[in-house]
C-alpha cells in the first residue's frame, strides 16, 4: 500500500473524499442513491461531527469514475467494496444506505458477516424497499429513455428540473440511472444469512414510492434490532438529516462496540483475515478523476441532485 490512505489509489477509488475526512472513533459509510454518487454527500463531511467519520462511497461509472463500466450485479460489486475498505475496518464502523444504496450496504453487510465474522455496528436503509420485495417492483430499465424519465418521476420524483430541462445533462445522467435499475431489477433476494446488527428504516414523509409500512419489511432481514424513522421531506430527504443518523450513532455505537453476556458481538473479533495496516504519510490533496468535458457533465449533473449543494 502507498504512504498514507490518501495516497492510495485503489481506496481513493472508493472513497474520493478520504483526505477530507478527520480521525474518529467511529466510521460511517454512506451509499448513494441510484443515479448519485459520493458527492450526494457531501454536505456531511463538514464540520466533523460527534466523532463520527463520514466516507461517502463512490461507485464505479458515475463522477470521478466516470470512465469505467457500470456495476451490473451486486453479487460481483459488494466483494470489490469489501476488498478496498477492508483495512478501515479495525475500528467500529456502521452503513448507511440512500435508496439503491441500502441494498447496497444490506450486501455488504452479509458479506462482512459472513466471510470475515465482522459486522456494522448498525444499518440504516433509507428510503428503500425492502429486499424481498424488490423483485415485486415494475421493470423500468429497459424502457425508452422518455418513458423511463416518466416512470422515475412517477416512482421517485427524482430527476431534477435543472437536469430533466438540460439535453446534454439527460444524456449524461440517464445511462447511469438506467444502469443503477438494471442492478436493482436483477436482485434476487435470499433470506440467509440475516444480520446481526441493529436496522433502521428512514422514510421520508411526502416520498411518492414508499410508505412506512412498506419499510417495517427491513425487520425480516436481521436478528437484532429493528426501528423506523419517519423524516420531512420526499423520497432524499436523508440528506438533509444528517444530524440525526449522526445523534443516533453518537448515543448507542460510540458508547461501546460490543455486546456482552455471551451474545454475538456486533464486531465479532474471531477468525479475521490478515489486514493491510494502514501507514502513515500525508494525503493526497484531491481525489483522482477524469477532467475531460463527459466528466464535467456529469459531475455538473450531480451538483443539482439533492445534498451536494
Amino acid at each position: 500500500m502507498a504512504d498514507g490512505w490518501g495516497s492510495d489509489r485503489s481506496l481513493r477509488r472508493w472513497l474520493p473524499f478520504l483526505s477530507n475526512v478527520r480521525p474518529g472513533s467511529l466510521r460511517l459509510f454512506c451509499f448513494p442513491h441510484a443515479g448519485g454518487g459520493a458527492s450526494a454527500f457531501r454536505s456531511w463531511l463538514a464540520p466533523p461531527a460527534l466523532g463520527v467519520e463520514v466516507h461517502p462511497v463512490q461507485l464505479p461509472g458515475r463522477e470521478t469514475r466516470y470512465n469505467e463500466a457500470l456495476p451490473t450485479d451486486t453479487k460481483f460489486l459488494v466483494p470489490d467494496i469489501a476488498e478496498a475498505i477492508l483495512p478501515l475496518l479495525a475500528i467500529p464502523f456502521a452503513f448507511l444506505g440512500n435508496s439503491m444504496g441500502s441494498l447496497i450496504a444490506y450486501e455488504l453487510a452479509r458479506h462482512l458477516q459472513l466471510r470475515f465474522m465482522i459486522s456494522p455496528l448498525w444499518l440504516f436503509a433509507a428510503a428503500a424497499h425492502p429486499p424481498a420485495d424488490i423483485q415485486r417492483l415494475p421493470k423500468i430499465a429497459a424502457l425508452p429513455d422518455q418513458e423511463f424519465g416518466h416512470s422515475i418521476q412517477q416512482r421517485y420524483n427524482g430527476i431534477p428540473r435543472q437536469v430533466a430541462e438540460n439535453p446534454d445533462l439527460l444524456a449524461a445522467f440517464l445511462p447511469i440511472l438506467k444502469g443503477d435499475l438494471k442492478l436493482l431489477e436483477s436482485y434476487r433476494w435470499t433470506p440467509e444469512p440475516k444480520l446481526s446488527c441493529p436496522v433502521t428504516a428512514v422514510v421520508g414523509q411526502a416520498d411518492p414510492g414508499l410508505t412506512p409500512n412498506a419499510a417495517r419489511g427491513w425487520a425480516a432481514v436481521t436478528n437484532g434490532s429493528f426501528d423506523e424513522v419517519v423524516i420531512s421531506g420526499g423520497h432524499l430527504a436523508l440528506l438533509d438529516h444528517r444530524d440525526l443518523v449522526l445523534r443516533r450513532l453518537a448515543r448507542s455505537g460510540l458508547a461501546s462496540s460490543r455486546v456482552t453476556g455471551g451474545q454475538r458481538h456486533h464486531r465479532v473479533p474471531l477468525g479475521r483475515p490478515d489486514r493491510r495496516a494502514l501507514p502513515g504519510g500525508q494525503p493526497a490533496d484531491r481525489p483522482a478523476g477524469l477532467c475531460d468535458a463527459s466528466m464535467a457533465r456529469v459531475l455538473l449533473a450531480a451538483s443539482f441532485l439533492p445534498g451536494t449543494r
